[in-house]
Order: C-alpha cells, then structure tokens, then sequence
C-alpha cells in the first residue's frame, strides 16, 4: 500500500461516479533512492498503484487489476518538480465483480498519466 507512505491524498471532490483526489507525493520515500538517486523519478508502477488505492478509497472496496486496455505515461512525474498532483477516476460500468473505470493522473498543466481498465471487486474495503 502506497497511501499515507508514498502519497497522502489532500482534498476530495465527488460528482456522480467521478471522484477527484488531490495528493501529495512523498519526495523522501525510500523507493526514489533506486528510482533514480540524484534524480527521483515515479515509477509508471506506483502511478498505477495510486490509481487503484484512489479508485479503493472512492468505491470502498477492494480491487484488483483484472485488464488495462490502454495506459499512457504522457509526461515525467518527479516529485522535486511536480510533488502535487490530482488523480481522478470514473466508473464507466459496472458489471457484476467488474468495474470499469477511466482515471487520469494531472499535475497543474498537463495529463500526465492516463489509464481505461477493468478491475475486479475482491472484498469491501
């Protein structure tokens, strides 16, 4: 879990099945001493992972990736640089145990980060 460690989430906004979550990234998280030392870079894995744990927090329940149909890293997230972000997620259907969702990872200018998958309710959170 990278919530509380890796980001803090600040602000919450809601509207309809479209949640918007202003976070905070962490710059002393120990995973930018190998991600890149000098040059702290988030890994394209960690920006999914706070897509989940945001989609979790919004729908409270449990998900896990069942298929990311596309996924785009459109620019750079450095925390020295860009360390507030805003992370929004919207539920397109909702299909028995699978939730489809659309989110977007933005710092104050740009998408940064865009993302359509399918992702499996696995409990209540």
């Amino acid at each position: 879990m990278l919530l509380d460690s890796y980001f803090r989430i600040t602000d919450t906004t809601v509207s309809d099945n479209a949640y918007r979550f202003d976070v905070s990234l962490e710059k002393n998280h120990v995973i930018y001493d190998g991600h890149f030392p000098g040059n702290p870079v988030c890994p394209g894995v960690c920006s999914i992972q706070m897509i989940r744990e945001c989609a979790e927090k919004a729908f409270g329940v449990g998900l896990s990736i069942e298929n990311i149909q596309t996924c785009r890293f459109l620019a750079v997230l450095t925390p020295n640089s860009v360390s507030d972000l805003s992370i929004s997620v919207t539920q397109l259907s909702l299909e028995g145990e699978t939730m489809k969702l659309s989110a977007e990872i933005k710092n104050a200018e740009n998408v940064c980060v865009s993302l359509k998958g399918d992702f499996r309710i696995k409990n209540k959170a």
